[in-house]
């Protein structure tokens, strides 16, 4: 049976694991602006003005 508490232990002990987290944090946070941009973009400019 695979110890799967020491295996998480180790990995957030290792700094290329953490860093590997903030990155697809950062990255999803990044996404989600993105698109909360284009909605209130598109809510904004409307149909016609939008494709302009």
């Amino acid at each position: 049976m695979f110890d799967l508490w020491g295996k998480l232990t180790r990995m957030r002990k290792s700094s290329l694991a953490r860093n590997t987290g903030w990155t697809i944090v950062g990255l999803g946070g990044n996404s989600i602006v993105q698109a909360a941009t284009f909605v209130l973009l598109a809510r904004l400019l409307g149909v016609t003005e939008y494709g302009v």
